[in-house]
């Protein structure tokens, strides 16, 4: 019987608000052309796959009301890496720290 290879769930949810204006998602948009595994989609933002199955790895991002959503399976060493790489950039290109807003990250209304 082969086991399943599945690879970690990774998510967060960075204190990007929803309502913010065009200037920051075309921001966001360069952003997420210039992460390792880009890929094109004409529907959401993706990486390294469009497959969303438990033993591919793929990252999606999601604009939520609770923030900007960044998920999908990778495994740890190799996401704490990526997902500290975005947050470096984002925060470069917005001009305020971005984090995750559960570890109290504040949102930047506009």
């Amino acid at each position: 019987m082969n086991k399943s290879s599945a690879l970690p769930f990774q998510d967060v949810s960075l204190n990007v608000s929803y309502d913010a204006p065009p200037e920051i998602w075309d921001k966001l948009g360069l952003i997420c052309m210039q992460m390792p595994g880009w890929i094109e989609s004409a529907d959401v933002c993706r990486w390294f796959s469009a497959i969303e199955k438990d033993d591919v790895k793929h990252l999606w991002l999601s604009v939520e009301p609770g923030g900007l959503q960044l998920a999908g399976n990778m495994a740890d060493d190799e996401w704490h890496v990526w997902i500290e790489q975005f947050k470096q950039l984002a925060t470069e290109a917005l001009g305020y720290p971005i984090g995750d807003a559960s570890d109290g990250y504040e949102f930047r209304y506009f």
